[in-house]
């Protein structure tokens, strides 16, 4: 909306006031404290304009005015001023962000924690909804053999990667079948819902083995050895990989955290 200039000194003033005392403001503490050289008269007319406009209320009769959502909306939009930053203070804020680029919470608290000491002011961060987002992507690559990254991707945009340990047997074919088949399961669930039982039932799913592939001897002492071979399927990981993947997935990272400073 198009305010004239005194308009705008007015709801300026009526605002600024307001958010310092937090007590209504009439037309004889606007001229006492901010040096307007118009009657009282003519700051109750813009005052009874602003009103009409919706940008000011009474919150009661006697009273005077003080801003409505609307009017702090145009007070933030038009009204605001801003002290620049000096070259050190973008340089220790950059310096500050960039050393928790890679972790979400991270950079998230130290946004807020920044923000709150150059203002002086409380400051309040909300972490993505994580509980209503859903898992959009698991990929699984080997580094090398017993070591593979698991990466994951949350609907709210979240990127959480982890390295975890794997049987010293599986190949980075196998390991792409595993991560294939447990992302074709997983995704589309929510964090809370994924846990050690569906993430062992889609290894299960993709007709893996408890053993390794290749020939196993097994027998008793006194007895002949007996040959066992592997019918070809993929080794399924001992019960400790998919309580790796469940962490890896379900951990308290995920969780929503609010925090004030």
């Amino acid at each position: 909306m198009a305010l004239d200039e005194r308009k705008k000194q007015v709801l300026n003033a009526i605002v600024d006031d307001y958010v310092s005392t937090y007590e209504p403001v009439g037309s004889k503490t606007l001229i006492e404290r901010h040096n307007f050289t118009v009657s009282s008269a003519t700051l109750r007319n813009e005052m009874a304009e602003l009103e009409r406009l919706g940008l000011i209320e009474k919150p009661h009769t006697s009273a005077g005015r003080i801003p409505s959502d609307k009017g702090y909306r145009e007070y933030v939009d038009s009204l605001m001023t801003f002290d620049d930053l000096s070259a050190q203070e973008r340089e220790d804020i950059s310096k500050r962000i960039d050393s928790s680029i890679n972790d979400i919470t991270d950079l998230i608290k130290n946004a807020t924690d920044t923000l709150s000491e150059r203002t002086g002011f409380v400051s309040l961060y909300m972490s993505p909804r994580l509980h209503k987002s859903f898992l959009k992507q698991l990929k699984m690559l080997m580094i090398e053999p017993g070591k593979a990254l698991v990466v994951i991707v949350l609907s709210a945009g979240v990127v959480k990667d982890k390295v975890v340990r794997i049987p010293n047997f599986l190949t980075g074919e196998q390991i792409m079948q595993i991560s294939n088949s447990v992302e074709q399961k997983l995704t589309g669930k929510p964090p809370a819902e994924i846990t050690l039982v569906t993430v062992a039932s889609s290894t299960t799913a993709a007709g893996m083995t408890a053993r390794p592939t290749g020939t196993a001897r097994a027998g008793r002492r006194g007895t002949p050895s007996a040959t066992r071979r592997s019918t070809g399927s993929v080794p399924c990981p001992p019960r400790s990989w998919p309580e790796t993947i469940t962490a890896a997935v379900s951990e308290r990272a995920w969780e929503k955290r609010t925090e004030i400073n």
